[in-house]
């Protein structure tokens, strides 16, 4: 099984690093060999489960075309048992999760929100298009009901490696600039899973 979590940088990918027992890649060429036959026609050999953490955008310095292309991954899904999932988390809050650890190499947070909102955009319209019916979850929901989560993935978790963070103190602007803007990710916010009112039974 390849488990490919899909979010914009600061979503939480991190805690999924920590808390998963098969191994994590953060590149698809870590893990999987890919035959390219043309630019969208590939074979892939697969060896073993792994998880895959898509950040969006990922590698230092951040930009908006340092992702993971999601019809790659589409493909290898056609060719491999695999499960999407995408995470969400308050967007001013992801982009000062990474404005705190890149601010660096650029310290003006409105590039990091840019960067954000764009990531947020091109997953969307993915989801929209391709999977409409994906599950979504929302990155406190998993540290607080872990279990749920496990139940609807299947993806085991070692719980005592989960750590929320704590959170951020929102300055009004940048959220009003998520907010102002959420229309552009709505889909992805609509097929949030309720994980706290899941039943076990």
């Amino acid at each position: 099984m390849i488990y490919f979590v899909i979010a914009p940088s600061g979503c939480g990918h991190h805690m999924f690093h920590n808390a998963c027992d098969i191994p994590v890649h953060y590149r698809l060429e870590q893990a999987v060999d890919i035959s390219r036959k043309t630019k969208r026609e590939f074979t892939i050999k697969v060896t073993g489960d792994f998880k895959y953490l898509g950040s969006f955008p990922y590698n230092d310095p951040m930009n908006a075309i340092m992702r993971p292309d999601l019809f790659t991954i589409k493909e290898i899904g056609r060719q491999a048992k695999s499960t999407n999932i995408y995470l969400f988390r308050d967007p001013w809050e992801a982009t000062m999760s990474c404005y705190r650890r890149f601010k660096k190499y650029d310290d003006n947070i409105w590039s990091h929100a840019d960067v954000q909102l764009d990531s947020l955009i091109y997953i969307n319209a993915y989801m929209r298009t391709n999977e409409p019916d994906a599950l979504v979850f929302y990155y406190r929901d998993i540290c607080k009901f872990p279990e749920n989560f496990e139940m609807i993935t299947g993806m085991k978790l070692n719980k005592k490696s989960i750590k929320e963070a704590a959170p951020y103190e929102g300055d009004i602007k940048l959220i009003d600039y998520f907010k102002e803007r959420q229309s552009l990710y709505q889909e992805l916010i609509d097929n949030i899973v309720d994980l706290e009112n899941v039943s076990l039974e």
